[in-house]
């Protein structure tokens, strides 16, 4: 198979999670790394990390929305 066909058959990977779906995630991978960083065990769900920090993730995901690239 040549080149050009298989670019021509290829459809891209897209992300469709919403922008603030995107932050969520990031948060708890970066919370996830904290806990091992410190050899902490005891890592919360991603449904109980959201539940527990939606002030801190409501403030944090507005203040990620405004920063100016």
């Amino acid at each position: 198979m040549k080149l050009t066909d298989i670019a021509k058959n290829h459809e891209g990977w897209r992300d469709n999670r919403s922008e603030r779906e995107i932050f969520e995630d990031h948060m708890f991978q970066e919370y996830k790394l904290e806990k091992k960083r410190w050899g902490e065990t005891n890592v919360l769900s991603k449904t109980e990390y959201l539940k527990q920090n939606k002030l801190f993730l409501d403030v944090g995901f507005e203040e990620w929305q405004n920063v100016e690239i």
